[in-house]
């Protein structure tokens, strides 16, 4: 056991100076004033808490918490907005918003098809009236008519 805690600490280090030696972004994004870079991090970091929750439950964006945390990031600390974007989980995020969802993979596609039927079925069976059930499956066919007329990333 103290094998692999030493192996999961030397592995943490690595990181730790891999990403202090990355180049720092220009400080002139970071704000002047001290008190608002400290609610600027304080903010970055509750949208970050909020976007992992997002993760499992439903209803909560992750992606906008995610994109909040960027922005409250590079207006309050250099380092955390360097790590949002060179996170391999967020920054493939990020660069599909910049990309603006040219190419969607296909298992993307087919889980977010099979997302909307699962709401679908939800949706059917929950005591709503006809004509919003109806004006929700509207909108769900044309987001599934707009994911699926995207070009696949190969």
């Amino acid at each position: 056991m103290k094998k692999a805690s030493s192996v999961s600490n030397h592995t943490q280090g690595k990181d730790l100076t891999l990403l202090a030696s990355l180049p720092v972004t220009p400080s002139a994004n970071l704000h002047s004033s001290s008190v608002v870079r400290v609610i600027c991090i304080i903010l970055a970091i509750l949208c970050l808490v909020l976007a992992v929750v997002g993760i499992v439950l439903p209803g909560i964006p992750t992606f906008d918490f995610l994109f909040l945390a960027t922005i409250f990031a590079s207006k309050g600390s250099a380092r955390l907005h360097r790590w949002l974007h060179q996170n391999r989980y967020i920054a493939m995020l990020l660069a599909q918003y910049r990309g603006g969802f040219k190419q969607i993979s296909r298992s993307r596609k087919w889980m977010m098809t099979l997302s909307i039927l699962f709401g679908t079925t939800m949706l059917m069976v929950s005591s709503l009236h006809l004509h919003l059930k109806l004006s929700l499956l509207v909108i769900l066919l044309i987001g599934l008519i707009w994911i699926w007329t995207r070009p696949e990333k190969i």
